[in-house]
């Protein structure tokens, strides 16, 4: 946690939100690798004006924008681990790809150390609980 103390981690909320951009990139990093004809080109271009991608945990498919719509819907479910698992087996993961997986990847890492702290703590107070009990039957 201290690592980050000045930097800071975004929550869950704002990784919710730049999800769309992130989506957005992988699927373009997708096409632009794949392209080897005028159609394939002008797509591109379109789909850098036109913003169309699947959406829902639903959706079958082994392409970016496929596993970014299942990614999408963990995200929503709670589930950030697998989200994150999700996107980093797709091939293309540049840029926004990369900066949003090392703030998830931060997130994982602070939710993680926050849980330990209060596991510690509540153990803490149950055997200061009992230190107490145990001098009022002494005292």
């Amino acid at each position: 946690i201290e690592t980050y103390r000045e930097s800071g981690v975004p929550n869950e909320t704002e990784l919710l939100e730049r999800f769309p951009d992130l989506a957005r990139s992988l699927i373009l990093a997708e096409i632009a690798g794949s392209e080897s004809n005028w159609r394939s080109r002008m797509l591109s271009k379109l789909r850098e004006v036109i913003n169309v991608r699947p959406i829902g945990s639903h959706v079958q498919g082994n392409d970016a924008g496929a596993i970014a719509a299942r990614a999408e819907g963990e995200l929503l479910s709670g589930n950030l681990v697998a989200a994150i698992n999700l996107i980093e087996g797709i091939e293309k993961v540049e840029g926004n790809g990369r900066l949003w997986l090392k703030d998830a990847h931060k997130r994982v890492e602070v939710s993680r150390a926050l849980e330990v702290l209060a596991q510690e703590s509540a153990r803490w107070r149950n055997q200061r609980k009992d230190i107490e009990s145990i001098r009022k039957e002494y005292q």
